[in-house]
């Protein structure tokens, strides 16, 4: 089944947030979503890129790694 968002997400350097982000996400009323973490190694665009490449869903958020 095709989601309804793809939520993108880049990662690099904020692994003492990342669990705290994956929990906000997760606590959301809106659950129709694919959640893409991204290894934000090689640059956030690239990151970002790969990310809305690897969507499903005909809408994509864009959530920082620290973001709650």
């Amino acid at each position: 089944m095709t989601p309804a968002v793809s939520v993108v997400m880049a990662i690099r350097k904020h692994e003492p947030y990342l669990a705290e982000a994956r929990k906000s996400v997760a606590a959301q009323t809106f659950t129709d979503f694919e959640m893409l973490e991204m290894d934000g190694e090689r640059g956030l665009t690239v990151a970002l890129n790969s990310g809305v490449r690897a969507s499903r869903a005909p809408f994509i958020a864009r959530m920082d790694a620290d973001d709650v």
